[in-house]
């Protein structure tokens, strides 16, 4: 059975690429403007921003993602979407810059031995490749693919896909015939995949006890 992983929403477990797009996307932005922005991603990140994100009044209720989040609230500041997309770049070089901090995924080691694993990734091939070089320590990724890659050629017979969003992710998986694992890290309740749980460490359990 192949499991297929999300780099950016599993994979990675770290929260400095969306506080990099943030800080990024408000560089423009005049003080009060930013400061509110910041705000509301500190809020959804730390799971206050469940309903209207402070100032900026954006409801971010059923998000499930922080750089959704921060796009939601960098609009409603003001910024412009050329400028939202050149904070994206900005925050990918940042990332490839910091991939010393970054411990190796436990999601990797925990999954069964000797079972193919892929990895699912919007970066530019070469930048997710160092990526996950950095974050696999066992030598388990099998392949580095883009979400149109997998839809195109999902892997033979029994799959998994783990990933962080049910809409437009794990939605599609499931329309694909894979089962499918929900790391709901803001409890939006998404969907009906085969397993959820709120953190990396309990999905990954209730994967090897075939609970959903």
């Amino acid at each position: 059975m192949t499991t297929v992983i999300d780099l950016e929403g599993v994979l990675l477990g770290s929260d400095l690429p969306v506080q990099a797009y943030a800080r990024h996307a408000t560089e423009h932005l005049d003080p009060a403007a930013a400061t509110a922005v910041i705000d509301g991603m500190r809020d959804f990140l730390e799971g206050k921003g469940t309903g209207l994100a402070g100032a900026l009044g954006v409801d971010l209720t059923g998000v499930e993602d922080g750089t959704e989040a921060v796009t939601l609230l960098a609009r409603a500041a003001g910024v412009p979407d050329p400028a939202l997309a050149g904070a994206h770049i900005a925050a990918q070089r940042d990332l490839l810059a910091s991939l010393f901090v970054l411990d190796p995924s436990p999601a990797l080691a925990a999954l069964p031995a000797g079972e193919p694993v892929w990895v699912v990734s919007e970066l530019p091939p070469a930048d997710a490749a160092q990526v996950v070089g950095a974050l696999d320590d066992t030598g388990r990724t099998e392949r580095i693919v883009t979400f149109g890659e997998l839809t195109a050629a999902p892997p033979a017979g029994t799959w998994t896909m783990v990933a962080h969003c049910w809409e437009g992710e794990l939605d599609r998986a499931a329309a694909l015939g894979a089962r499918t694992a929900h790391l709901d890290r803001f409890g939006t309740g998404t969907g009906s995949p085969t397993w959820r749980a709120r953190t990396l460490p309990d999905l990954l359990a209730a994967m090897a006890g075939g609970a959903s």
